[in-house]
């Protein structure tokens, strides 16, 4: 799901270099309420340690499991009425008839959520009428009239009213001026993400239990509904019709749905990827102005804003695996305080998208079709499965239609701005969001996620990654899955990844913060025509102590070594374990004019980079000599110089902090002495960089003591 105002917001971000973090009231007003109200710095530390997670669920399980939901909705009233803000102009009756499978021993009560619902009565197995019902706290109590046992199975039919003036849940809008837009028909939606799908029918309203569904929706005769699954029929009456839709496949509660306007719609239709034969029909529902044939006019227009959904499925289906479902909608809604939902097979999109090409948010949501729909995040901890998923497949997207690899990394480094540049976000793990901050913590749900499944991809190699995300979409397809049960996973299909999985969820999934680099080169020569190329890297993150960031990262290091002639890469696994720069050499047979870290597949910060070059084919400084080494505090450095040049003469320490300045200026031919005076410093290794117009030339020198 896209939360409209964010995703507008990152779009403006990214085309304005003015504008370095989220503004003000979208970040450190939502930290603040965070850390405020749900005391998450002070408890997170147990959300952190990995090793707790594994094997371990956080699913809150009722004594049942819904086996199947035959919902029926007379939506009549509010669509025949005039305003929307009356309780008596939204209000409506409905029928939830829920089988369900016991699963515990001795269960003489079962629980629902119901929101705000007037719960009028309820039938158990078609027969039995239940008057022990209580509804407290937006849940329902019913009261069984005898105990079952696992393995039981029961049919509720819960009879209920809806009557509340609050948009949530269930939405409702006149015909009319609406804001800076017009309203063009009255129009009723359903939006249940994260938590809602309760505010509009009584259900078990977790996203671990998955269902199968079929909902019938009674409108005025002008009007047409939409909902998941096909269009098994369409019933008529005197000035009313009842639309009844049936979904094969299991589904959450989040992602059930119900509209109803006066729709003009038409269908393309995909061919599937597997079976070319066999076809997948895409239904649109917009209103008739939004319709336009001309794909270079209009201000909605709907036949150009969604002309390539097609394509998109047939780019989806060939890396994710066969289009999963029945069919496929996008039904367009105004107003609509959101910038998709990607409810199954039938995904709501603000009818702006209409008017300023959406594409990227029409390929996130089609891409929850698979990361989120027929793989679903079992609580709401784990909604990264989802919304990183499908955040990365933007780019993904975005190679396959431009056909550009340069275009891939172009829209990652957008999305990777957007999280480096929140700094206030980077003390929070993306695991353990409270549910009321998972969509307002957009730079970790959805960039930080989205650089998570990038990393992967980069790591254990493109197409070997593809192939094995289809392999655990197809051995969990259509249910639920925890982190913890996702990264097994990834282990089961990935057993030889260069970096152990479980230290690389735990450091980006349940830990925060991300690495900061200060990254030196140090060439030397060996002789013979060899040169030694030392790598040190610092982490320089702060650690902080009530979140958990991890002290040190384990990443893939790519360097691009540049010679006269040509470009090496040198590939290792940087894991340091202690506050010790650590180093990692290299021998190299030709002497390298560049060096560079290719963070294209990191999600990193680089502080600095320094190439230090003690190499020259042409040294014009000869005979350096330092003078004693080890020293208390004082020494000196004798070289002699070939020809008259600019050269400055540093002391530097082993992060690359310059400490002295021996000389800067020009130094005729011949031979020097210069003393260094480092009583002030404390013991340790230090260089000595003396540097001309041509080249770096360095001595180290060891410091040993206080004087």
């Amino acid at each position: 799901m896209f939360r409209y105002y964010y995703f507008i917001i990152f779009l403006f971000l990214i085309a304005s270099p003015l504008f370095s973090e989220i503004p003000y009231f979208l970040s450190n007003e939502v930290i603040e309420i965070y850390e405020i109200e749900h005391d998450h710095l002070n408890c997170s530390n147990k959300y952190h340690n990995h090793e707790s997670f594994q094997n371990e669920s956080k699913i809150i399980r009722r004594p049942y499991n819904v086996l199947n939901y035959d919902l029926f909705l007379d939506w009549t009233n509010p669509l025949s009425t005039i305003g929307n803000r009356k309780r008596e102009d939204r209000e409506y009756h409905g029928i939830n008839k829920i089988k369900m499978q016991i699963d515990s021993n001795n269960v003489s009560l079962i629980t629902l959520d119901a929101g705000r619902l007037l719960i009028d009565s309820v039938v158990l197995n078609g027969n039995v009428a239940i008057y022990n019902i209580s509804v407290t706290n937006s849940v329902a109590d019913i009261k069984l009239p005898s105990k079952y046992n696992k393995g039981d199975t029961i049919t509720l039919s819960v009879f209920y009213k809806y009557s509340d003036t609050l948009n949530r849940g269930f939405y409702l809008y006149p015909k009319g001026n609406y804001g800076s837009a017009y309203i063009e028909e009255r129009l009723t939606y359903t939006m249940s993400e994260p938590e809602n799908a309760r505010y509009w029918m009584p259900c078990n309203d977790n996203p671990h239990d998955k269902a199968f569904s079929s909902i019938a929706i009674k409108v005025p005769a002008e009007y047409t509904a939409s909902s998941n699954g096909y269009l098994d029929s369409v019933s008529m009456g005197n000035n009313y019709k009842i639309f009844h839709w049936r979904e094969t496949s299991p589904i959450t509660t989040y992602l059930m749905v119900a509209n109803a306007s006066i729709f003009f719609t038409y269908s393309d239709y995909y061919k599937k990827v597997s079976n070319p034969s066999d076809s997948v029909e895409i239904k649109y529902y917009v209103w008739a102005n939004d319709y336009n044939e001309d794909v270079n006019q209009g201000l909605y227009n709907a036949k150009r804003a969604f002309r390539n959904t097609e394509f998109m499925m047939n780019y989806f289906s060939r890396i994710y695996g066969e289009y999963p479902f029945s069919k496929y909608g996008l039904v367009a809604l105004y107003p609509f305080n959101f910038g998709g939902m990607e409810d199954q097979t039938l995904t709501s999109i603000h009818r702006d998208y209409m008017k300023n090409y959406g594409e990227n948010v029409l390929a996130h949501e089609l891409a929850h079709q698979w990361l989120g729909n027929l793989i679903t995040c079992a609580t709401w901890n784990d909604i990264w499965i989802n919304e990183g998923g499908a955040t990365w497949s933007e780019t993904l997207y975005k190679q396959e239609l431009l056909q550009s690899e340069e275009q891939y990394y172009t829209y990652l480094n957008y999305q990777r701005k957007g999280y480096l540049d929140a700094i206030n976000y980077h003390k929070f793990a993306i695991y353990g969001i409270p549910t009321a901050f998972i969509f307002n913590m957009y730079q970790l749900t959805y960039l930080k996620a989205g650089q998570v499944y990038h990393m992967l991809y980069a790591m254990l190699g493109k197409e070997k990654f593809l192939e094995g995300l289809r392999e655990i979409f197809n051995r969990n397809k259509f249910t639920s899955l925890e982190t913890y049960q996702y990264i097994q996973e990834f282990k089961k299909q990935f057993p030889n990844s260069p970096i152990d999985l479980d230290t690389f969820f735990d450091q980006w999934i349940y830990k925060s913060g991300h690495p900061e680099l200060k990254i030196d080169y140090l060439v030397e020569s060996k002789g013979n025509g060899e040169y030694n190329l030392a790598v040190t890297i610092n982490q320089l993150q702060k650690l902080n102590e009530k979140m958990v960031s991890p002290p040190y990262f384990t990443f893939p290091v790519r360097l691009f070594v540049e010679y006269a002639n040509r470009i090496d890469t040198l590939n290792y696994i940087w894991s340091q374990i202690d506050e010790n720069a650590n180093s990692q050499n290299f021998t190299l047979n030709e002497k390298p004019i560049s060096i560079e870290f290719d963070n294209a597949d990191l999600l990193c910060k680089i502080e600095s980079e320094d190439l230090v070059l003690s190499v020259s084919d042409n040294d014009i400084i000869k005979n350096i000599a330092v003078f004693p080494n080890p020293s208390s505090g004082n020494s000196e450095i004798q070289f002699k110089i070939d020809n008259y040049s600019l050269t400055s003469i540093k002391l530097i320490d082993n992060l690359g902090n310059i400490k002295k300045i021996l000389h800067n200026g020009y130094l005729n031919e011949g031979n020097y002495n210069f003393k260094i005076s480092a009583e002030d410093l404390p013991p340790g290794v230090y260089l000595i960089a003396i540097q001309t117009n041509e080249n770096i030339f360095t001595e180290k020198i060891i410091i040993s003591r206080w004087k």
